[in-house]
């Protein structure tokens, strides 16, 4: 061979193993999806903006494009990052985010904070307080001295990225053991009591501690249990006397509509659909033939208002205990079974009228309601 067709052969090899390379890099992760915005339970799990992607993948590595950087991610890089499959994924834009770094005395979580730089400081001091009173309230309820072992977490604040600030137009992302979002701005009645709500998950649902209590919490199975233990703690800990009020009032009524049989469009999503409404289950448990309105009666309507109830309860009946501290003592070992224990403080009728409110035969005192809400008042 002469040197001329040597040369034009290396020149060709080489030509091969640069798109070779090339081939390799580009093929290491998948571009982003473009996606229309999507709802899903409280705003849009999908949302293409223009400093915050939420997407849908395959389990493996998407592409992270330059001056962007994922969340939430279990493994990452400069250029790529994979997601938890079935969770949606996210990235932002990073110079649209600022970052500020929290800890607290009654939660072993380290949390970062992704924030908007639109906001002022004192938007940013006010989310900062209502983080803290979610992660110290709910830690202290789970026996979290934050003497364990640390725990890195991020809570990103999307409020102001969706259509308004209603709940149903907020962009909220699949929450999960990584990562959260606060997704209202604090003027709105929901904001505070969906973070509570998510923290809370944090430790019943996603924590690595043990968690065989909630298989012993008879009628109520493990998941189940998990929301009746998150819709009570962002009833009792709302920091807003104004707001859990306006919260109680809303679910009794829902609950008074469902047990008298009235539908009412104005109640809102997702009670505002005469069809589900009309064949909705009105107990608790849920089972895996329950709809999707079901789960939101059961776990969001009837288990916040019947432990608010059951505080009632316990005040009327001079207990010298609540529902808070009864729940301490259960995720402490100290008692195994939380309505076990109900039935060494309440007479026989009371622990029947609890049964009948779960088995959807029997309205809810409204007064019992209200006395329990008082318990909460901050």
């Amino acid at each position: 061979m002469d040197r001329r067709a040597l040369g034009i052969g290396l020149c060709l090899f080489l030509l091969v193993l640069a798109g070779g390379v090339f081939y390799i890099r580009t093929s290491t992760c998948t571009p982003i999806r473009d996606e229309a915005s999507e709802r899903g339970s409280h705003g849009y799990r999908l949302w293409q903006g223009e400093t915050l992607v939420s997407f849908t993948h395959e389990g493996g590595y998407v592409c992270i494009p330059d001056e962007w950087e994922p969340i939430g991610a279990v493994d990452s890089s400069k250029e790529r990052a994979r997601f938890r499959e079935g969770d949606t994924g996210v990235s932002i834009k990073s110079a649209a985010f600022g970052s500020k770094a929290l800890s607290f005395a009654h939660s072993s979580y380290t949390v970062e904070v992704r924030y908007l730089v639109s906001l002022t400081k004192d938007q940013l001091d006010a989310y900062e307080g209502a983080i803290t009173n979610a992660f110290e309230k709910v830690g202290a309820l789970y026996g979290d001295t934050a003497t364990g072992t640390p725990r890195t977490h991020t809570v990103v604040i999307t409020a102001g990225l969706g259509v308004s600030g209603n709940e149903r137009d907020s962009v909220y992302p699949d929450p999960g053991p990584d990562v959260s979002y606060f997704i209202l701005p604090l003027n709105h009645g929901r904001a505070q009591e969906l973070f509570i709500h998510a923290v809370a998950h944090l430790y019943n649902r996603f924590s690595d501690e043990p968690s065989l209590y909630q298989d012993a919490q008879s009628p109520i199975g493990a998941e189940d249990w998990q929301e009746l233990e998150a819709a009570w703690t962002e009833t009792a800990y709302e920091p807003s006397n104004y707001f859990r009020k306006m919260r109680l009032s809303y679910l009794y009524n829902v609950h008074e509509d469902v047990q008298t049989d009235t539908f009412t469009p104005s109640r809102g999503a997702p009670f505002n659909d005469p069809t589900a409404f009309a064949v909705m289950q009105r107990s608790v448990p849920t089972n895996a033939q329950s709809s999707f309105l079901d789960t939101q009666y059961g776990h969001y309507v009837l288990y916040p208002l019947t432990l608010t109830a059951i505080d009632g309860l316990l005040q009327k009946r001079d207990a010298g205990t609540d529902v808070e501290q009864l729940l301490i003592e259960l995720h402490a070992g100290t008692i195994s079974s939380f309505f076990e224990k109900l039935r060494t403080l309440l007479p026989a009728d009371d622990m029947l009228a609890i049964a009948s409110w779960m088995n959807g035969t029997a309205r809810i005192p409204k007064e019992l309601i209200e006395a329990g809400g008082r318990l909460y008042d901050r």
